[in-house]
């Protein structure tokens, strides 16, 4: 049987449409660097970290502006895709890669020097642990905290197994687990979804508190 022939004057296929609006991103030469990103379910709310400076870093929402030189575009999990003001183009920057260097130390996080604290983690192994959510959950034990006015207010780890994914995170039991991403930890619902956002994201922020003090981890996924 043969294939009729596109018309040459008529109206393009709606497939075609859809083929001709995408656009292909070029690596961006601007000197940018891309942090990590945090991707939410509702993406107009994903944030993506840029290192604008060697020592200075900025949050974008999808179309904020860079530095006004460029338009956000799309928050992916590695990917921030932009659009640059001077030639138009559709460009990209990606997370680097992953440094043993700045791997999760525990004598990092109870240094009192400072209270924030960044690290590597290694995506393979982390999507690996992540493959078996209910085997994880067996991993660890834990109780919500309340508040003065009776609400939860984050979630004290009573039991974490040597060897978890929680322990090569740096987390011990008697920790509590505050916010995610400045998100409160104060249901189940939340406190399932940090394992939704270290699977989607490349940058994690959990806040905990460790006997008095309060500590601020930044994982960046490489």
């Amino acid at each position: 049987m043969e294939l009729e022939n596109p018309p040459k004057n008529g109206p393009v296929p709606p497939l075609a449409n859809e083929v001709a609006k995408q656009e292909i991103a070029a690596v961006s030469e601007l000197p940018y660097s891309l942090v990590g990103t945090i991707v939410r379910t509702d993406s107009t709310q994903s944030i993506a970290t840029v290192a604008i400076k060697p020592n200075e870093s900025k949050n974008y929402l999808p179309q904020s502006e860079i530095e006004q030189v460029a338009v956000v575009e799309r928050i992916e999990r590695e990917v921030l895709k932009f659009r640059n003001k001077k030639n138009g183009r559709l460009e990209y920057i990606r997370v680097g890669p992953y440094d043993p260097k700045k791997a999760v130390s525990l004598d990092v996080i109870n240094d009192q020097a400072t209270s924030e604290k960044e690290f590597h983690v290694q995506r393979k192994n982390l999507d690996e642990a992540l493959s078996n959510l209910p085997e994880i959950l067996k991993d660890a034990a834990v109780i919500p905290v309340m508040n003065d006015a009776g609400q939860v207010a984050g979630f004290k780890i009573t039991f974490l197994k040597k060897g978890s994914v929680f322990a090569s995170l740096g987390l011990q039991e008697g920790d509590v687990l505050k916010t995610v991403n400045g998100a409160t930890l104060d249901s189940p619902a939340t406190a399932v979804e940090l394992f939704t956002q270290f699977q989607n994201s490349s940058m994690i922020n959990l806040a905990i508190e460790r006997g008095q003090r309060r500590i601020g981890l930044t994982y960046l996924i490489r």
